[in-house]
């Protein structure tokens, strides 16, 4: 019972953080050192290589990636997907490669959390179909 709490604890804490962090992006990409700066913020605050997901090519994959962060629960996947959305759209413009590279990513956790839950989402599946055009 205590091991359950502990991990729900945290699961809420993670979730709490990735809002936290969802909240304070900027409206406008400052170049490569809000690109760095973000990802290493996600690495010392939530133990996430984002380097190391963008090599990972199927939702198997990054969900084994992320079997090893209790913490991370569906709701707080779809979280970090939504956040590298967030982020793709900054840097359509002036890092268009990089962009993808995260629309890429956010679309296999979205197919992975649908894959796990198999419980229909209306907003992921519009996210899911945002991100496949």
């Amino acid at each position: 019972m205590e091991t359950r709490d502990t991990i729900l604890r945290l699961i809420e804490q993670t979730a709490l953080i990735l809002r936290a962090f969802f909240n304070t992006l900027p409206l406008e990409d400052k170049g490569e050192l809000a690109l760095a700066d973000f990802s290493s913020t996600l690495k010392t605050k939530l133990g996430i290589d984002l380097d190391f997901l963008l090599t990972l090519t199927c939702p198997e994959e990054i969900q084994t990636y992320f079997e090893s962060h209790p913490s991370f629960d569906a709701t707080n996947q779809e979280l970090v997907a939504d956040l590298l959305v967030a982020k793709a759209a900054q840097l359509e413009r002036t890092n268009p490669q990089i962009a993808k590279a995260y629309q890429r990513l956010a679309l296999c956790l979205y197919q992975g959390i649908n894959q796990r839950t198999q419980i229909y989402n209306w907003e992921r599946e519009a996210k899911i179909t945002r991100l496949k055009q």
